[in-house]
């Protein structure tokens, strides 16, 4: 309960929206390729650009 009071208190502060991720050990990776190409499947494009920098 209290994570959803949360989740409508940021949305109607801060009009952000809290997205639920596959919690696969990828999730970090999910939510990055969910922000910055729209879709959380691209997950392993956006782990694999990382590792690359690295």
């Amino acid at each position: 309960e209290r994570e959803r009071q949360f989740e409508l208190e940021i949305r109607r502060v801060k009009g952000l929206e809290v997205r639920r991720m596959t919690e696969d050990g990828n999730c970090l990776f999910r939510a990055v390729a969910d922000q910055v190409y729209g879709d959380a499947e691209l997950y392993d494009l956006a782990r694999q650009m990382c590792i690359d920098y690295m």
